[in-house]
Parts: C-alpha cells; structure tokens; sequence
C-alpha cells in the first residue's frame, strides 16, 4: 500500500501538467509570451516538488555504511540476471510509451477531434485524477486477493477498451468526454500501481537467490526505464502525425486532412493499445507469483 501514495501523487502531478498547461498559456496572453509564462508556472511548480522530500525528511536519522563501488557493467550484469526484473521492465516501457502516447496526443485530440466546451480539457483531467484516487485502494485489494499479475492483466485489458472507445468521440459529447475520463482513471491505475508493486518482488526474488542486497541498482533502472518510455512515447506522436500529413498550426487556425485527424486518433489510441497489447505478451512469461515467493522465503 505504500505504493498507492505514490500513485496518488503522480496523479495530481498530471493533473497539473495536462490540465492546467493549456490555461496557463492562455493565462499569459498566448503566444510566445504564454508559453514562457506557462514555462515558469510549471518551472516553479517542479522546483517546490523536488526540494520537498529533502525538506520533509530532514530530521531522519541516516547511517553510513561502507560499501566497495560497483562498476556500471556488472550493474547491468546485474540487471540481466534477473529474469523476472527484465520481464517486467520490458513490458512496463511499453506502458510508458504507450501513456506517454496519450499525454502527448490529448491536447491535438481535444483541439481538432473534440473540440468541446471552454475548460473541457481540464474537467477531463480532473476526472480522471478523482477517479485514480479512488480506484486505488480497490485495486489494492484486488491484486492481494487474485495475485498482482492477474490484476495488471485485468486493468490493462480494461484500460484498452476504454482507450478504444476515443475512436468514435464527436465533437460536443462533453459528458462523454468526461465519463471517459473517469474510465480511464478507474482502469489506468490499476496496471500503473501493480508494475510498481511487482519491482520488489523482483528486487526480493535477487536478494533470495544472491543474499545481496541491491535495491538501488533495480530502482535507478527502473527509474531510466520509466523517464525513457516517457520521451519515446512524445516521439512517436511527433512521427505518427508527420507521416500522416499533420501541419503544424503555429498560433493560426489550420484546415487538417481527413488523414491527419485520423493520425490524432491513430497516435493517442490505437498505437498506445498496440503497445499495451504487446507488454501482456511478453508478461506472459513473468515467473514470480506470491506462492513462488512464499516458496523462496521459507527455503
């Protein structure tokens, strides 16, 4: 459950960097000038956040131990030695290209395939931000009840259907664009706090088998897959909506083609439910379950 704060978190944290970007531009009076102001918004924003835990965790005693340096090759020597870590990092960087996907496309696809009402955008967002709050704990439950794979499997066959529904969005339909947004927030969370629950068990599935403790090597890993998957995911829309003709509108209102609208949706659903597809796949042959590991305890 430690996790679910975690995901709490980053929840508010993409409610403020989707749903509040747009405004703030606007905010700043468009332009040039609006997306400086929005860049110092946002500047300010991550700077508060990541002096926060220093700040919060002042006054915890620390202790120092001596340890010899690990070379970066038998870190990674490291890594690929561990099945199941490199089972689920594999199919936990498509999730994140495949989010990264729909963060970059969603403000195309409110601006040429939604086109709802002033502030839909971020009703959206904060929809669907409520709505992780509130899944969390049930999924929970869920994963300690039928086992945190069965429920990463189960959220992401879900979030893929939900993902697939944006195929028929209309313009106007605000309140379908909001219950989407809910539907995303209850089946998105589920597979994010799973994959996240799953690293210590690959992490403990290393301890068992070595007896060395080497939770940092996994965790900075762990860390670079996630910010990798996260910069691929913006390149892949920037391609898809290049090779489908997209013109870029600097500030001006341009006519798109039928074929760059589809881009827009080609981009924010269909390719992120490819790679989610793809991850199950390869998180077929994830070993660990908590039998497997109650097995490693006791021995």
């Amino acid at each position: 459950y430690i996790m679910v704060y975690r995901i709490t978190f980053q929840a508010i944290g993409i409610l403020i960097g989707i749903g509040l970007a747009k405004y703030l531009v606007e905010w700043g009076g468009g332009g040039r000038g609006g997306y400086v102001f929005m860049g110092t918004v946002m500047g300010a924003i991550c700077l508060a956040s990541m002096l926060s835990p220093f700040f919060a965790t002042r006054s915890i005693a620390t202790e120092t131990v001596a340890a010899p340096p690990i070379s970066a090759a038998e870190q990674i020597r490291t890594v690929l030695q561990n099945r199941p870590y490199l089972i689920l990092s594999s199919a936990t960087i498509l999730y994140w290209v495949a989010a990264s996907c729909v963060y970059a496309g969603l403000p195309y696809l409110f601006a040429y395939i939604v086109q709802g009402s002033g502030g839909l955008l971020f009703n959206h967002v904060l929809a669907m931000t409520f709505a992780s709050m509130l899944a969390l704990p049930c999924w929970g439950w869920l994963g300690n009840r039928i086992g945190k794979r069965r429920a990463y499997v189960l959220s992401t066959l879900l979030y893929c259907c939900t993902m697939l529904t944006w195929l028929v969005a209309k313009p106007d339909q605000d309140a379908l664009i909001i219950g989407r947004g809910v539907l995303v927030g209850l089946t998105n969370t589920g597979l994010l706090l799973m994959a996240v629950a799953m690293l210590p068990d690959t992490i403990e599935y290393d301890v068992r088998k070595t007896g060395l403790r080497r939770e940092g090597i996994f965790s900075g890993f762990w860390m670079a897959i996630e910010k990798a998957g996260n910069a691929a995911g913006a390149l892949v829309v920037g391609v898809i909506l290049a090779l489908m003709g997209f013109v870029e509108s600097a500030g001006n209102e341009v006519e798109q083609t039928e074929q760059a609208l589809f881009g827009i949706v080609f981009a924010f659903a269909i390719a992120p439910v490819i790679l989610m597809l793809i991850s199950l796949l390869i998180l077929r042959s994830y070993p660990l379950s908590e039998g497997k590991l109650a097995a490693l305890r006791s021995a």
